[in-house]
Protein backbone atom coordinates (compact mmCIF):
# COMPACT_ATOMS: atom_id res chain seq x y z
CA UNK A 1 0.00 0.00 0.00
CA UNK A 2 1.01 3.42 -0.71
CA UNK A 3 1.91 5.21 2.78
CA UNK A 4 0.82 8.41 1.12
CA UNK A 5 -2.46 7.65 -0.20
CA UNK A 6 -5.52 9.54 2.08
CA UNK A 7 -8.59 8.12 1.54
CA UNK A 8 -11.01 10.97 0.17
CA UNK A 9 -13.98 10.36 2.85
CA UNK A 10 -15.02 13.87 2.40
CA UNK A 11 -15.72 13.14 -1.98
CA UNK A 12 -17.92 9.80 -0.82
CA UNK A 13 -19.79 12.02 0.99
CA UNK A 14 -20.44 14.06 -1.81
CA UNK A 15 -20.87 11.48 -3.90
CA UNK A 16 -23.81 9.33 -2.03
CA UNK A 17 -25.45 12.98 -1.44
CA UNK A 18 -25.43 13.34 -5.72
CA UNK A 19 -27.08 9.79 -5.75
CA UNK A 20 -29.55 10.65 -3.16
CA UNK A 21 -30.79 14.19 -4.31
CA UNK A 22 -33.37 13.12 -7.35
CA UNK A 23 -34.62 10.13 -4.69
CA UNK A 24 -35.59 13.34 -2.66
CA UNK A 25 -36.65 15.12 -5.40
CA UNK A 26 -39.24 12.63 -6.00
CA UNK A 27 -40.15 12.21 -2.68
CA UNK A 28 -41.58 15.79 -2.65
CA UNK A 29 -43.41 15.88 -5.80
CA UNK A 30 -45.10 13.05 -4.82
CA UNK A 31 -46.10 14.33 -1.93
CA UNK A 32 -47.21 17.61 -3.61
CA UNK A 33 -49.22 15.34 -5.85
CA UNK A 34 -51.10 13.51 -2.62
CA UNK A 35 -51.57 16.89 -1.22
CA UNK A 36 -53.15 17.92 -4.35
CA UNK A 37 -55.50 15.03 -4.99
CA UNK A 38 -56.91 15.46 -0.89
CA UNK A 39 -57.57 19.06 -1.99
CA UNK A 40 -59.45 18.53 -4.89
CA UNK A 41 -61.29 15.35 -3.09
CA UNK A 42 -62.17 17.93 -0.48
CA UNK A 43 -63.60 20.32 -2.95
CA UNK A 44 -65.73 17.85 -5.12
CA UNK A 45 -67.00 16.48 -1.44
CA UNK A 46 -68.17 19.93 -0.50
CA UNK A 47 -69.44 21.43 -3.64
CA UNK A 48 -71.46 18.28 -4.23
CA UNK A 49 -72.52 17.14 -0.88
CA UNK A 50 -72.01 19.65 1.87
CA UNK A 51 -72.68 22.74 -0.57
CA UNK A 52 -76.10 20.60 -1.37
CA UNK A 53 -76.90 20.23 2.14
CA UNK A 54 -76.61 23.46 3.04
CA UNK A 55 -78.80 25.02 0.21
CA UNK A 56 -81.55 22.86 1.55
CA UNK A 57 -84.67 24.41 2.27
CA UNK A 58 -87.25 22.77 4.92
CA UNK A 59 -91.16 22.93 3.82
CA UNK A 60 -91.72 24.89 6.81
CA UNK A 61 -89.17 27.68 5.88
CA UNK A 62 -90.42 27.49 2.46
CA UNK A 63 -94.03 28.48 3.69
CA UNK A 64 -93.11 31.02 5.80
CA UNK A 65 -91.18 32.61 2.77
CA UNK A 66 -94.50 32.33 0.41
CA UNK A 67 -96.50 34.17 2.87
CA UNK A 68 -93.96 36.48 3.59
CA UNK A 69 -94.09 37.15 -0.27
CA UNK A 70 -97.83 37.31 -0.23
CA UNK A 71 -97.94 39.76 2.31
CA UNK A 72 -96.02 41.65 0.30
CA UNK A 73 -98.27 41.89 -2.63
CA UNK A 74 -101.43 42.08 -0.52
CA UNK A 75 -102.58 38.89 -1.69
CA UNK A 76 -104.54 36.71 0.24
CA UNK A 77 -103.55 33.61 2.14
CA UNK A 78 -104.47 31.01 4.64
CA UNK A 79 -101.77 29.33 7.36
CA UNK A 80 -104.14 26.50 7.41
CA UNK A 81 -103.01 25.61 3.66
CA UNK A 82 -100.92 22.77 3.52
CA UNK A 83 -96.98 23.06 2.99
CA UNK A 84 -95.30 21.07 -0.06
CA UNK A 85 -92.75 18.45 -0.56
CA UNK A 86 -88.95 19.32 0.44
CA UNK A 87 -86.53 18.21 -2.42
CA UNK A 88 -85.55 14.61 -0.11
CA UNK A 89 -89.30 13.93 -1.10
CA UNK A 90 -89.89 15.08 -4.57
CA UNK A 91 -88.96 12.75 -7.90
CA UNK A 92 -87.77 15.44 -10.33
CA UNK A 93 -88.26 14.98 -13.66
CA UNK A 94 -84.99 14.78 -16.30
CA UNK A 95 -83.77 17.45 -18.03
CA UNK A 96 -84.45 15.68 -21.24
CA UNK A 97 -88.46 15.15 -20.46
CA UNK A 98 -88.67 18.63 -19.34
CA UNK A 99 -87.02 19.82 -22.32
CA UNK A 100 -89.20 17.69 -24.81
CA UNK A 101 -92.00 18.62 -22.86
CA UNK A 102 -91.08 22.49 -23.17
CA UNK A 103 -90.98 22.10 -27.12
CA UNK A 104 -94.29 20.24 -27.69
CA UNK A 105 -96.17 21.73 -25.73
CA UNK A 106 -95.05 24.61 -27.36
CA UNK A 107 -95.68 23.25 -30.43
CA UNK A 108 -99.22 22.17 -29.62
CA UNK A 109 -100.31 25.60 -27.94
CA UNK A 110 -98.94 27.39 -31.21
CA UNK A 111 -101.19 25.07 -33.06
CA UNK A 112 -104.18 25.63 -30.83
CA UNK A 113 -103.73 29.39 -30.84
CA UNK A 114 -104.36 29.46 -34.58
CA UNK A 115 -107.04 27.26 -34.52
CA UNK A 116 -109.13 29.20 -32.05
CA UNK A 117 -108.06 32.32 -33.25
CA UNK A 118 -106.71 31.53 -36.98
CA UNK A 119 -108.40 29.37 -39.16
CA UNK A 120 -107.69 30.31 -42.59
CA UNK A 121 -103.64 29.81 -41.53
CA UNK A 122 -104.57 26.04 -39.45
CA UNK A 123 -103.53 24.38 -41.92
CA UNK A 124 -99.58 26.03 -42.70
CA UNK A 125 -99.45 26.30 -38.66
CA UNK A 126 -99.93 22.60 -38.38
CA UNK A 127 -97.10 22.03 -41.27
CA UNK A 128 -94.91 24.41 -39.28
CA UNK A 129 -95.09 23.07 -35.97
CA UNK A 130 -95.31 19.94 -37.13
CA UNK A 131 -92.03 20.28 -39.01
CA UNK A 132 -90.19 21.40 -35.29
CA UNK A 133 -91.82 18.14 -34.03
CA UNK A 134 -90.25 16.18 -36.42
CA UNK A 135 -87.05 18.04 -36.26
CA UNK A 136 -85.81 17.32 -32.56
CA UNK A 137 -87.71 13.63 -33.02
CA UNK A 138 -90.72 14.22 -30.26
CA UNK A 139 -93.57 12.42 -31.47
CA UNK A 140 -93.95 10.08 -28.57
CA UNK A 141 -93.44 13.27 -25.97
CA UNK A 142 -97.05 14.69 -27.64
CA UNK A 143 -99.73 13.81 -25.56
CA UNK A 144 -103.19 12.22 -26.71
CA UNK A 145 -104.94 15.50 -26.55
CA UNK A 146 -102.18 17.45 -28.44
CA UNK A 147 -102.01 14.58 -31.24
CA UNK A 148 -105.84 15.67 -31.81
CA UNK A 149 -104.96 19.31 -31.89
CA UNK A 150 -102.01 18.28 -34.66
CA UNK A 151 -104.48 15.84 -36.88
CA UNK A 152 -108.15 15.77 -35.94
CA UNK A 153 -111.02 18.20 -34.55
CA UNK A 154 -110.38 18.97 -30.97
CA UNK A 155 -113.32 19.95 -28.71
CA UNK A 156 -113.41 23.62 -27.45
CA UNK A 157 -112.00 22.45 -24.06
CA UNK A 158 -109.03 20.47 -25.46
CA UNK A 159 -108.20 23.43 -27.79
CA UNK A 160 -108.21 26.04 -25.02
CA UNK A 161 -106.33 24.37 -21.96
CA UNK A 162 -103.84 23.36 -25.38
CA UNK A 163 -103.62 26.68 -25.95
CA UNK A 164 -102.87 28.19 -22.52
CA UNK A 165 -100.26 25.33 -22.12
CA UNK A 166 -97.80 27.89 -23.68
CA UNK A 167 -97.33 29.66 -20.26
CA UNK A 168 -96.68 26.25 -19.10
CA UNK A 169 -93.50 26.02 -21.69
CA UNK A 170 -92.25 29.43 -20.21
CA UNK A 171 -91.60 27.81 -17.12
CA UNK A 172 -90.11 24.92 -18.57
CA UNK A 173 -87.78 26.45 -20.42
CA UNK A 174 -87.07 28.59 -17.40
CA UNK A 175 -86.31 25.72 -15.74
CA UNK A 176 -83.76 24.93 -17.80
CA UNK A 177 -81.90 28.23 -18.02
CA UNK A 178 -83.62 29.19 -21.41
CA UNK A 179 -85.70 32.09 -19.57
CA UNK A 180 -83.77 34.36 -16.86
CA UNK A 181 -87.02 35.07 -14.69
CA UNK A 182 -90.07 34.77 -14.22
CA UNK A 183 -92.07 37.87 -14.29
CA UNK A 184 -95.09 38.55 -11.87
CA UNK A 185 -98.29 36.32 -13.29
CA UNK A 186 -100.53 38.99 -14.21
CA UNK A 187 -102.19 40.16 -17.82
CA UNK A 188 -99.89 42.20 -19.10
CA UNK A 189 -96.63 39.46 -18.42
CA UNK A 190 -98.28 36.85 -20.68
CA UNK A 191 -96.23 35.32 -22.49
CA UNK A 192 -94.35 36.35 -25.88
CA UNK A 193 -94.50 33.39 -27.91
CA UNK A 194 -92.05 34.82 -30.31
CA UNK A 195 -89.44 35.06 -26.99
CA UNK A 196 -90.45 30.90 -26.83
CA UNK A 197 -89.82 30.71 -30.94
CA UNK A 198 -86.12 32.79 -31.04
CA UNK A 199 -85.11 30.20 -28.42
CA UNK A 200 -85.92 27.14 -30.10
CA UNK A 201 -84.88 28.40 -33.59
CA UNK A 202 -81.26 28.28 -32.37
CA UNK A 203 -81.03 24.74 -32.45
CA UNK A 204 -80.85 21.92 -35.38
CA UNK A 205 -81.21 19.04 -33.31
CA UNK A 206 -82.27 17.92 -29.97
CA UNK A 207 -78.66 16.91 -28.77
CA UNK A 208 -77.54 20.52 -29.12
CA UNK A 209 -80.21 22.12 -27.25
CA UNK A 210 -79.97 19.23 -24.69
CA UNK A 211 -76.33 19.94 -23.91
CA UNK A 212 -77.36 23.55 -23.28
CA UNK A 213 -79.73 23.36 -21.17
CA UNK A 214 -79.22 23.58 -17.07
CA UNK A 215 -81.38 22.59 -14.96
CA UNK A 216 -81.46 25.31 -12.16
CA UNK A 217 -81.60 24.69 -8.50
CA UNK A 218 -84.52 22.22 -7.44
CA UNK A 219 -84.77 24.56 -4.22
CA UNK A 220 -85.43 27.34 -6.41
CA UNK A 221 -88.06 25.35 -8.43
CA UNK A 222 -90.03 24.41 -4.94
CA UNK A 223 -89.94 27.87 -3.67
CA UNK A 224 -91.90 28.73 -6.76
CA UNK A 225 -94.20 25.62 -6.68
CA UNK A 226 -95.19 26.55 -3.29
CA UNK A 227 -95.81 30.27 -4.01
CA UNK A 228 -97.74 29.20 -6.70
CA UNK A 229 -99.92 26.98 -5.26
CA UNK A 230 -100.75 29.52 -2.44
CA UNK A 231 -101.48 32.20 -5.61
CA UNK A 232 -104.03 29.33 -6.95
CA UNK A 233 -105.61 29.18 -3.80
CA UNK A 234 -106.19 33.13 -3.96
CA UNK A 235 -107.51 33.16 -7.52
CA UNK A 236 -109.68 30.22 -6.51
CA UNK A 237 -110.98 31.69 -3.49
CA UNK A 238 -112.00 34.34 -5.59
CA UNK A 239 -113.52 32.73 -8.30
CA UNK A 240 -115.97 30.47 -5.62
CA UNK A 241 -116.22 32.88 -3.07
CA UNK A 242 -115.57 36.68 -4.09
CA UNK A 243 -113.78 37.52 -0.82
CA UNK A 244 -110.06 37.19 -1.66
CA UNK A 245 -107.52 39.34 -2.56
CA UNK A 246 -105.81 38.46 -5.68
CA UNK A 247 -103.70 41.62 -6.79
CA UNK A 248 -103.06 41.37 -10.63
CA UNK A 249 -102.79 37.92 -10.63
CA UNK A 250 -104.32 36.37 -13.74
CA UNK A 251 -105.46 33.39 -12.48
CA UNK A 252 -105.06 31.03 -15.89
CA UNK A 253 -101.59 31.99 -16.23
CA UNK A 254 -101.46 30.77 -12.51
CA UNK A 255 -102.85 27.81 -13.02
CA UNK A 256 -100.59 27.17 -15.98
CA UNK A 257 -97.37 27.68 -14.28
CA UNK A 258 -98.22 25.68 -11.71
CA UNK A 259 -99.41 22.69 -14.15
CA UNK A 260 -95.53 23.06 -15.33
CA UNK A 261 -93.82 23.00 -11.45
CA UNK A 262 -96.16 20.17 -10.08
CA UNK A 263 -95.67 18.22 -13.27
CA UNK A 264 -91.52 18.74 -13.26
CA UNK A 265 -91.31 17.60 -9.32
CA UNK A 266 -93.28 14.28 -9.44
CA UNK A 267 -92.27 11.88 -12.40
CA UNK A 268 -95.89 10.33 -12.10
CA UNK A 269 -98.00 13.43 -12.18
CA UNK A 270 -100.39 13.83 -15.17
CA UNK A 271 -99.69 16.95 -17.58
CA UNK A 272 -103.46 17.24 -18.53
CA UNK A 273 -105.32 16.02 -15.13
CA UNK A 274 -102.51 17.35 -12.25
CA UNK A 275 -102.87 17.59 -8.93
CA UNK A 276 -104.18 21.40 -8.74
CA UNK A 277 -106.31 21.05 -5.46
CA UNK A 278 -105.73 23.62 -3.19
Amino acid sequence: MDNNYIPNFNNTTVDNNINNTPNKKNNKLLYIIILLVIIVAGGLVYFFILKKEDSFKSSEKRKEESIAQLKKENISYIDSLPMIEDSHQISMRSKKEILARAIASYAASNVAIDYNWHKLVLEDSREFFGNIVSKFELEDYLTDEEKIVFNGEPTDEVAINTEWTIESSKVLFWMLGFIKDLNYPSEANMVNANELTGIIMNYNNFDDFLNDAVLIDVEKILDYTDLYYRYHWACREKRLNGNALTGELLSDIVYERRRALEWAIDSQEDWYNFDSAT
